[in-house]
């Protein structure tokens, strides 16, 4: 892309902003998305700012419906969560990943099969969050899970 991206990135989001209303999953949708190539493009703390809107967002579509956007903020609180683990900000980090595996559990209870890998993959991060603050049997215990529900146990 030849550093483009970063100089088109403001265009698009101004054009959205005056040629497209998006319905509020859309506009979570596009920040989300604008969160993850900012932060693959190492801009952090523009990452982080997107996700917390997303995450705002997703929050109150929760509440309002929690059977349509239990995924979609699970998801999101996870990418956060991903984020602020690699800055080294685990309190934060852990408190997003516990709000992840509530809902990625409740999904697994309607159809575990759908859900099974991401609810390992969830467990085993928040494992390796508990494990970087020094709380090896918590983390322990949810390696050992991520383990049973990988296996079909």
């Amino acid at each position: 892309n030849n550093g483009r991206e970063a100089e088109t990135g403001p265009l698009i989001e101004e054009w959205l902003k005056v040629h497209f209303s998006p319905t509020e999953p859309e506009l979570a949708n596009m920040l989300n998305e604008r969160a993850i190539q900012a932060m693959k493009a190492g801009e952090t703390a523009k990452s982080e700012a997107l996700y917390r809107q997303a995450l705002e967002i997703r929050r109150r579509l929760y509440r309002q419906n929690p059977d349509a956007f239990g995924a979609d903020l699970a998801t999101t609180a996870g990418n956060l969560a991903m984020l602020l683990h690699y800055n080294h900000r685990e309190a934060e980090a852990e408190a997003l990943y516990r709000e992840e595996l509530a809902i990625f559990r409740k999904l697994a209870k309607q159809d575990g099969d759908k859900w099974q890998f991401i609810l390992h993959m969830n467990l085993t991060s928040l494992a390796q969050v508990l494990e970087s603050t020094g709380r090896k049997e918590e983390a322990a215990a949810l390696r050992q899970e991520a383990q049973q529900v990988f296996s079909g146990k």
